[in-house]
């Protein structure tokens, strides 16, 4: 764990004002986050560089049941602004994937407005720096619950530094005051590289 990232583990620690529910949109989880004493800035060109992205880590709501796994890609940004596509792959292969197109609206200090189909969230990014560590929330009158976690770039997926956060992120965020279970989660594998065949003969 390096140094960012145990400093910003400690301020979240120092900033947390009580125990409060993981599945809501919690306004004690949303200002204990915003009084991150890094504020980090840029979160779309930064979410562009780690695309495409899988998801790693999730609170345990039950989503991973039904899904196989996640994937994200976020377009490079214009401004404060950018495009992004999430697709999620059912465990019953009979079904077609989910697929989904968001456009977001970066606020400022991690802040997110990401909006697709009518419906609308806050999203608040902590440590995108190997991996993005998030808590997401609808805004009314979009109905639904808060939820947290970590994508992780897909073609880097198990490398160490990559996992090293992803624990540092279940940290922030209970320290944050996310207090649900954060559990690891099936990631989709990145796509193989097709073998050359030369004369004959696989290179």
């Amino acid at each position: 764990m390096n140094l960012k990232l145990n400093l910003v583990v400690i301020t979240l620690s120092l900033v947390m004002l009580s125990e409060v529910s993981a599945l809501q949109c919690n306004e004690g989880i949303i200002n204990n986050l915003l009084k991150l004493a890094s504020c980090p800035t840029n979160m779309l060109p930064k979410l562009h560089a780690i695309s495409p992205a899988t998801i790693a880590t999730l609170d345990d709501s039950g989503t991973h049941r039904v899904f196989k796994c996640a994937e994200a890609t976020f377009h490079a940004p214009q401004h404060n602004k950018g495009n992004a596509s999430f697709t999620a792959y059912f465990r019953d292969q009979s079904k077609a994937p989910l697929q989904t197109f968001y456009s977001h609206e970066e606020v400022g200090c991690g802040h997110l407005h990401q909006s697709h189909d009518g419906e609308h969230f806050n999203a608040y990014m902590l440590l995108v720096d190997k991996i993005g560590c998030f808590y997401r929330c609808p805004i009314a009158p979009t109905e639904g619950i808060g939820s947290a976690g970590a994508i992780v770039p897909i073609h880097h997926q198990n490398d160490l530094d990559v996992k090293a956060q992803l624990l540092t992120c279940k940290l922030a965020l209970a320290a944050a005051g996310f207090l649900d279970a954060l559990i690891d989660v099936d990631t989709c594998a990145a796509p193989t590289v097709p073998r050359l065949n030369v004369l004959g003969i696989g290179l």
